[in-house]
């Protein structure tokens, strides 16, 4: 295990020096990309007011093999406190919230056919690279802001990727993708335990998803349907489940003033499991308003979200504490000061936190900061 973990170091120092000698260039068939993100956490309603720091640097590289075969792979470097567990939140707080570590992340070969209006990609992937997650959505910093959290804990969302199998076909404006991802019990163990909870399960089986996705001149919209026959158990309240839900995402374009440079649009999301009766989350429901415009001739984005992923009844009476529903209201301000260089600042209001899991602990209030640098 300690020589997987020095291959893993000495691989992303080759990107490192990689990147630095022709970061982001595209030399003949190669490309690269290097970004890092940090984020600042203050908790303004305690007592004792508290910061904290979380760094992500990631590294990448897509390699065309031929003119229909590409190979890509990146990894990330993880470092400084985990911002959900100084909290004592089992949701993250910030979407790059996790476990210190350095790993490879995606591991891929993809075959385009010339000509051709499908792709097929196998190796180690992450589903949210492809499914549910959004350009709008991904603008809020909070962990919940991007995702349907009727997914199982167990799916290899960021940061662990599983061996897959990804085909995507694309028709105009629309397009289909479907996809198995596998389950690796260490990897999918450490998932639940980032925020430092006592929260693990034991996962094996299939993640198997499908989305159909429509970009209009109005309105961009998804579909998709996922079944995840895991069985996964919770050491919190001994319970064992799969998974079969649906989830519907709209982002309608509400108002553009050309003149202005002015425009508002929405993103609407809900998700609901059909086994209600053995879910954690038995649905998830997601509002939120977006403003893009300029100022001093500089890209910015402003967004409202409202965020409740809801725990089910037949789980909650299962348990010998009471379970809630923990919810989120978030609102993000982004600054594009350069091509390389962003800045969001954030204000994030936690309701209920740690209630999915019966930790009922008060509400907290927090004002985020969040600098990122690609490359």
């Amino acid at each position: 295990m300690q020589n997987l973990s020095n291959l893993v170091k000495n691989l992303l120092v080759l990107f490192i020096l990689t990147a630095f000698n022709g970061a982001q260039s595209q030399n003949q068939n190669r490309s690269y990309f290097f970004n890092y993100t940090s984020d600042t956490h203050f908790q303004v309603n305690k007592s004792s007011q508290t910061s904290v720091v979380k760094g992500l640097l990631e590294i990448g590289l897509t390699y065309e093999l031929t003119s229909e075969i590409s190979f890509t792979t990146n990894g990330f470097f993880l470092h400084g406190q985990s911002i959900s567990k100084s909290f004592g939140d089992v949701f993250f707080i910030s979407s790059i919230d996790g476990r210190n570590t350095a790993r490879l992340q995606n591991f891929w070969l993809e075959y385009a056919p010339q000509n051709s209006n499908w792709i097929l990609r196998l190796g180690k992937q992450a589903f949210d690279d492809e499914f549910l997650v959004t350009k709008k959505s991904d603008l809020f910093i909070h962990g919940a802001g991007a995702f349907v959290f009727t997914l199982p804990n167990s799916s290899p969302q960021w940061p662990i990727a599983t061996p897959a199998a990804l085909l995507k076909f694309s028709l105009g404006s629309s397009q289909i993708k479907t996809a198995v991802y596998l389950a690796d019990t260490n990897l999918t163990n450490e998932a639940v335990n980032l925020n430092g909870l006592n929260f693990s399960l034991a996962a094996s089986g299939l993640l198997s998803m499908v989305e159909y996705s429509n970009t209009l001149p109005k309105i961009d919209f998804r579909v998709g349907l996922f079944k995840d026959s895991n069985k996964s158990k919770y050491s919190s309240f001994n319970h064992q489940r799969s998974t079969t839900a649906f989830y519907a995402i709209a982002e309608p374009l509400i108002y553009n003033n050309l003149k202005s440079n002015y425009i508002l649009s929405a993103h609407v999301a809900y998700s609901r499991v059909f086994e209600q009766s053995t879910a954690v989350i038995d649905y998830d429901a997601r509002l939120a308003l977006f403003i893009d415009s300029r100022l001093n001739h500089k890209q910015v984005r402003f967004g409202f979200g409202f965020f409740y992923p809801h725990v089910g009844q037949a789980v909650s009476n299962q348990s010998s504490s009471f379970l809630g529903s923990e919810h989120f209201t978030e609102a993000t301000f982004e600054l594009q000061l350069s091509k390389q260089l962003q800045w969001r600042a954030a204000f994030q209001r936690v309701m209920n936190p740690g209630a999915p899991i019966g930790l009922n602990q008060p509400n907290g209030t927090f004002l985020v900061s969040r600098l990122s640098f690609e490359w």
